[in-house]
């Protein structure tokens, strides 16, 4: 095992003071080094860039308010083989890029090594549910090798992307694969990620370590809290992969058909309590009418 890994770690931050310090850590603290750390600083108004550059990070700043921008800018920089994601607000546990990189030794033809995660939420941190990990095991068909350093796909497809969840803060992704898949789709505002895995995979194989490395922060105040506008991104995206199929992983389109299926009742309802509650709160902020007289209507 190299005592560098040829990694090139990219963070994209937009005003992320506040967790940049942890993430930047987190990469420091791995127990197989990186060789290199760009953090891609967007249009920050905050103490992000001294943090980083404090902290040892290559800092590249950008304009463009767009997490897919980000990515690409961090990509055309980086100067290694493998290309490692991580979000400014999430961060690693010591032993992920060493249980990657195993992972990429035990299977050298693997394009992208991907992981399981941990769920931060309201103080709590959760990791993959029981049931979920034995619904993805049910619904893969296809053949697959399963070795204590991971298992292989050697041919990805829409079953896998759907029961698999591929997250960029969770791959180390060879840089090759931006040459044969092309860049994240800079005018997707939301789930850009799930359009270019599913891209990326038509032509690449997966290698997926079954554990959770890597903490991932959900915050009421994310760009990827507005669930109404992911939700309707997802319908786009999916259209998009049912009208191109040959573009994307076979079945990728139907299988993220199925689960819209699957979960969109559950979201109606909440969507629809949601702007309920909305209508009591402006009901209740307006003032009692009042009469011409000016007496407050009974």
């Amino acid at each position: 095992m190299p005592k560098r890994a040829p990694i090139s770690v990219v963070i994209p931050a937009y005003n992320a003071e506040k967790f940049i310090q942890q993430a930047i850590e987190s990469v420091h603290a791995q127990t197989l080094a990186v060789t290199e750390l760009i953090v891609v600083a967007d249009d920050c108004s905050d103490e992000t860039e001294s943090l980083a550059e404090a902290l040892g990070a290559t800092v590249i700043k950008v304009r463009a308010r767009n997490i897919s921008a980000a990515r690409n800018a961090g990509v055309r920089a980086a100067t290694q083989k493998w290309i490692a994601f991580l979000d400014a607000d999430d961060f690693w546990k010591a032993d992920k890029i060493e249980c990657q990189w195993k992972a990429i030794e035990r299977f050298p033809e693997a394009a992208v090594v991907s992981c399981d995660f941990y769920i931060i939420y309201d103080g709590a941190t959760l990791p993959p549910s029981d049931e979920a990990l034995c619904m993805r095991r049910d619904s893969i068909a296809r053949p697959v090798i399963i070795t204590k350093e991971g298992t292989y796909f050697s041919k990805v497809d829409g079953r896998v992307l759907r029961w698999f969840e591929i997250g960029p803060q969770t791959v180390m992704i060879r840089r090759d694969v931006f040459e044969t898949a092309g860049w994240f789709d800079e005018q997707l505002v939301y789930l850009q990620d799930i359009e270019y895995f599913a891209r990326a995979f038509r032509d690449h194989s997966l290698v997926m370590i079954e554990k959770p490395l890597v903490y991932r922060r959900l915050r009421p105040d994310s760009h990827s809290a507005n669930t109404e506008e992911k939700w309707s991104a997802y319908f786009s995206i999916v259209d998009r992969m049912l009208r191109c199929p040959d573009q994307y992983a076979p079945l990728a389109g139907e299988q993220y058909r199925e689960h819209l299926k699957f979960v969109f009742a559950a979201n109606e309802r909440a969507f629809a309590e949601k702007r309920q509650r909305e209508a009591a709160s402006r009901s209740s902020a307006q003032p009692p009418a009042s009469n011409p007289d000016g007496r407050v209507s009974e």
